[in-house]
């Protein structure tokens, strides 16, 4: 009787056991069928906090804000991203491609000024294009951009105008940006420098290190070109003129075209005044701000004030600083300017090696202020071993931009290689 017991409880927990087990795998089953199915829902994810993996799942089950947030990420290597141009074409692309009117913005600019892929700016023109149809206000002001780096199109002026001011109609931070840069500029309006001032106050009010890296440039420009015109009076044209992100010439390391503005006549009481005004200041006080977000315009111009003592006493060594941290970031201008305190021993030594290193680096990215001054040295031998050829070929360079001196500066390697021949 005992073992009939025994025998019909392990029958029993046996039975049990098996339900159980059944039961388990049926489980098992459903979960792991679950799991196969999931995508990860878009309705709770916090985009710009997601981690990059879980981006690019979502990105492959076609989420397009998901391949946008990672193209941004490489783009300004933001959130733990180092930055990667071409990693962040390809996330736009497969964004653009979808459909996001964000992504065509950010891919656009990406081809018009040549990052991480080759310069294309009929590509851009067409994205930007593509952007401003959907209502895309960053698009509409990229578009009117465009036409601004591409003057000789027809329309060019009028286009940028119309694109521009529907962006800034609608409060578009770069649209507000643009269009005061249109009236500083006087750029199919009439040239209004009052308007403009108050087009970049608009953005000057917000402290562009408590703006998105992402949306942070239109502020910055405001900041700089602000200060510029501050500046006007006691800067140069020749330093003042153009877009300060790509346009600031320098003086040339010859002897002869040295502006008198270089060194400060204790005597002329007239810029001893303007430079300690209250505008000197102001503008001082904008530059140190903006230069605080790492922008390189912002850290030339401030590099420049420094070195002419605008606003406080002169700091060849401040300057210097400044000019390095712009050039640290390929900015052409501050490169062009660190070569011309070694040429000229301004706070440095005399270093006509480190002149032509600075010279030759601007000179690459196209800036014809540096192309003058590379040739100069070229003809003289200076830093660099003495080639009429080469200097000849950097004077055309920079004639080719129509720079001033660079047609005189030919002229007379000319005669020097023909005297030689």
């Amino acid at each position: 009787m005992k073992k009939k017991s025994i025998a019909i409880l392990l029958s029993i927990l046996s039975a049990g056991m098996l339900l159980m087990s059944c039961s388990t795998v049926d489980n098992l089953k459903q979960t792991a069928t679950k799991a196969s199915n999931t995508k990860i829902s878009t309705d709770t994810v916090n985009y710009s906090k997601a981690d990059s993996k879980d981006l690019e799942v979502m990105s492959y089950d076609g989420d397009s804000r998901a391949s946008l947030t990672l193209g941004l990420r490489f783009d300004y290597g933001i959130q733990g991203e180092n930055q990667n141009y071409q990693s962040a074409l390809n996330w736009y692309e497969r964004s653009a491609d979808q459909g996001n009117s964000n992504a065509m913005v950010h891919l656009g600019y990406l081809y018009l000024f040549g990052l991480g892929t080759d310069q294309n700016a009929d590509r851009a023109k067409q994205l930007f294009s593509s952007a401003a149809t959907a209502g895309n206000m960053d698009g509409s002001a990229a578009l009117g951009r465009y036409y601004i780096l591409h003057p000789n199109e027809e329309n060019a002026a009028q286009l940028a105008l119309s694109n521009i001011q529907t962006a800034a109609d609608a409060k578009n931070p770069m649209g507000i940006y643009l269009l005061g840069y249109l009236y500083e500029k006087g750029i199919a309006v009439s040239q209004d420098k009052t308007e403009a001032i108050s087009l970049y106050e608009e953005l000057i009010d917000t402290d562009p290190s408590e703006v998105n890296k992402v949306r942070r440039y239109p502020y910055q420009e405001a900041y700089v070109r602000r200060a510029i015109l501050y500046l006007q009076d006691i800067l140069s044209e020749a330093q003042t003129s153009g877009n300060s992100s790509d346009s600031s010439a320098d003086n040339s390391t010859d002897d002869s075209k040295k502006s008198n503005s270089d060194s400060k006549d204790s005597n002329d009481s007239s810029t001893e005044d303007k430079t300690n005004s209250t505008e000197a200041k102001k503008a001082l006080s904008l530059l140190r701000k903006v230069a605080s977000t790492k922008y390189a315009p912002a850290q030339y111009y401030l590099g420049l004030v420094y070195e002419k003592g605008i606003g406080t006493g002169t700091s060849y060594t401040n300057a210097i600083t400044y000019f390095t941290k712009a050039a640290d970031q390929d900015y052409a201008p501050a490169q062009n300017r660190l070569g011309y305190l070694y040429f000229n021993g301004l706070g440095v030594d005399v270093d006509y090696l480190q002149c032509a290193y600075y010279q030759k680096l601007a000179a690459a990215q196209g800036y014809a202020p540096a192309q003058i001054n590379l040739g100069y040295l070229y003809e003289n031998g200076l830093g660099v071993d003495k080639n009429l050829t080469v200097a000849r070929e950097y004077y055309q360079l920079a004639a080719n931009q129509n720079y001033q001196g660079a047609s005189e500066s030919l002229a007379r390697v000319d005669q020097k290689l023909a005297s030689n021949s």
